[in-house]
This record gives C-alpha cells, structure tokens and sequence, in this order.
C-alpha cells in the first residue's frame, strides 16, 4: 500500500514537468522506472513488459539499473538476461521486431516465451525493497503544492469556505458598528468605533487569507459580545438582545474554526 501511495506522488510529480521523467531527482526516476515495471510483469510477465514501447522509449538497462539501485540484484541480473535474448540490438526502439520474436517463441503450455520464464512475476521483495527505497529517500518525494489563485473580485458561493462567508459578515458588521451609533451613550462610542474599524480590518485581511487573521475577528465579537451585554445590563434584558448575544457567540466560535485551506470548484466539474 505504501507503493501505492508513493506511486501516486510520483506521478503528480511527473505530470509536473509534463513527463519528462528526466527532469525528475533520481530517486524518484527510479522509484517509478521500478514501480512500473514489476506492476506490469506481475500481471503478465515478461511478455507485457516487452510488447509495448514504454513512455520515451527508454533503455532496457535504465530499468535494469533501478532494480540494482534498490538493492534488487538477483532481479536485475535475470530482467538483463531476458533483454539479451532477442537477436538485434537496441531492442527497447523496435516494437514490431520485439512482437515477431515473442510470438515465434511463444510457448503455449508455459504461457511465456521459451527460455524467458517468470521469475519476477510476483517476486514481493521487490516491493519490500522498493518501499525501504523510498524511505531512505523520503526527501526527494515532495510534489509541488498546487495554491489557488485568490482573485480579489470574488464572491462567496456554496463553494467558498467558511473564510468568505465571515470576511463578507464582518466587514458588513464594522460598517453597522460605525454608521448606526444612535443612542449610543458617548463613553462607549470609542469602543463602538474601535470595534467597526477592528471589524471591517478583520473582514479584509480574511479575504486576503492574512494568517491570523481570525483571531482579530474572534475578538471583534468578543467586544460585540460585551458592549451588547453591558447595554442589558444597564436597561434590562430582552430577546432582541439574547438573540444578539447568541449570535455574537456563535459568530465568534464559527470565525475561531476558519480553515485557510480554500478551494474554489468550477460549477462544471460537478
């Protein structure tokens, strides 16, 4: 499972350098040179690793070289033995002459081409080997982060994350705070217009993915929390204003649970 896993970072890697595998490090060159060709001769022998040209159509002995590199010698030697069987050179740049030797050698009864046999078919120390070989060489398998592009000219859709949505509510909450301040007793208009402008800078900084940026809006609630339960306090309490407390509470734990990690989906992928 663990090649599996490595198998799919390695492709992603590739697919990076539009696969050209030789802009890849060496590990990870031998890695899939491996991976992919014991996948294919477990699950038809020599007979499929030879009837198809591979990728670039590297050298028989660049995969030989990769079971070497792993530690696999015994398999290297018998993959090596097996590509000098066919009589003319370069065997890796001639597909039809590959196909004609293999089905005049064919053996029915074995089910592979005479001499050739299959002992690399389902050999498991190969795999072993090739995951200890990705340990010793874990560094060198780091596909390229993809970070979205975060246009300022957008909206919050039902594929935004939780990040949008709050930027948008708290930006409209500073703009509340610092136009309707009616009735207001004047030792608290600082506070009021501290926390408008506290909010609006939260609301911006979210939409922007500022690290941190949370924090400032959890404590702009924090204020809006206590200026609302201040006011109850001094004339009394009611429901508009439990409701307010409520969703000052709850607009403060949803903006503590903010995940930057955004992602935007095109409406066409679904």
């Amino acid at each position: 499972m663990k090649c599996v896993h490595v198998a799919f970072i390695a492709q992603r890697m590739l697919s990076e350098v539009n696969d050209d595998i030789s802009r890849l490090p060496e590990p990870v060159q031998i890695f899939l040179n491996v991976n992919g060709a014991q996948g294919v001769i477990d699950n038809g022998g020599f007979n499929f690793f030879f009837e198809a040209d591979w990728p670039g159509n590297p050298r028989y002995e660049d995969f030989v070289a990769a079971y070497e590199a792993i530690g696999c010698w015994k398999q290297a030697a018998e993959l090596r033995r097996v590509v000098e069987t066919f009589p003319f050179p370069d065997p890796h740049l001639h597909k039809e002459k590959r196909n004609e030797y293999i089905e005049a050698n064919y053996d029915p009864d074995e089910m592979h081409v005479r001499g050739w046999g299959d002992e690399l078919c389902g050999d498991d120390e190969v795999w072993k080997k090739l995951a200890a070989y990705y340990d010793w060489h874990k560094p060198h398998f780091q596909a390229p982060v993809e970070k979205p592009e975060l246009t300022l000219l957008r909206f919050p859709t039902r594929h935004a994350q939780d990040a949008d949505h709050m930027a948008v509510l708290a930006g409209a909450g500073g703009v509340y705070f610092l136009i309707f301040q009616a009735g207001i007793p004047s030792n608290l208009l600082p506070w009021l217009n501290g926390a408008g402008a506290a909010s609006i800078a939260a609301g911006s900084l979210l939409w922007l993915r500022v690290p941190h940026a949370k924090w400032l809006g959890v404590l702009v609630f924090a204020v809006h929390f206590g200026l609302i339960a201040r006011g109850m306090v001094l004339r009394g309490w009611d429901i508009f204003g439990c409701l307010s407390l409520f969703a000052s509470v709850v607009c403060g734990y949803w903006m503590a649970k903010i995940d930057y990690a955004h992602v935007f989906v095109d409406e066409n992928d679904e």
